[in-house]
C-alpha cells in the first residue's frame, strides 16, 4: 500500500466503532500517519473520539503522535468531539488523562463540557 492508501485506511478504520485496537495498531506499525487529515480536515483522533468505544484505539492515536488539538473544519478538537458523541466515558477519560485543552473553545465559543451537558 501507497502512504496514501495506508493513511485512507487509518482514517476508514478509526470512523467505524467495530475496529479493533490491533487493526489500528498495524496500520500505524504499516507507517499510516495518525496526523494525516481526510478532504474534511478531518484527523484519525477526530474520528475514534467520535466513534470508538475503545480508549485504547484513542490512547494508541496519541502514542503514535495524534494531535491532541488538531480542529475539525467546524474547529472542534478530539475532545469536544467526543464530548458531544462518544458512548464511553473512557474514550473521553483517555484524551484528558493524556493532556486535552479542557478550556479549548470552538467558533461558537463552546468548551467540551459545553458539548457533554448538549449531548
Amino acid at each position: 500500500m501507497s502512504s496514501s492508501q495506508l493513511n485512507e485506511a487509518l482514517l476508514d478504520a478509526c470512523a467505524n466503532p467495530d475496529t479493533t485496537l490491533s487493526q489500528v495498531e498495524e496500520l500505524i506499525e504499516a507507517g499510516a500517519d495518525v496526523k494525516a487529515a481526510d478532504i474534511g480536515g478531518w484527523t484519525s483522533l477526530m474520528h475514534a473520539a467520535m466513534y470508538s468505544t475503545n480508549p485504547k484505539v484513542i490512547s494508541a492515536l496519541i502514542n503514535a503522535g495524534a494531535e491532541l488539538e488538531a480542529r475539525s473544519g467546524k474547529d472542534k478538537t478530539p475532545l469536544m468531539l467526543a464530548s458531544s458523541h462518544s458512548t464511553n466515558p473512557e474514550v473521553i477519560s483517555a484524551l484528558i488523562k493524556a493532556g486535552a485543552e479542557l478550556e479549548a473553545r470552538s467558533v461558537n465559543g463552546w468548551a467540551a463540557l459545553m458539548f457533554a451537558a448538549s449531548f
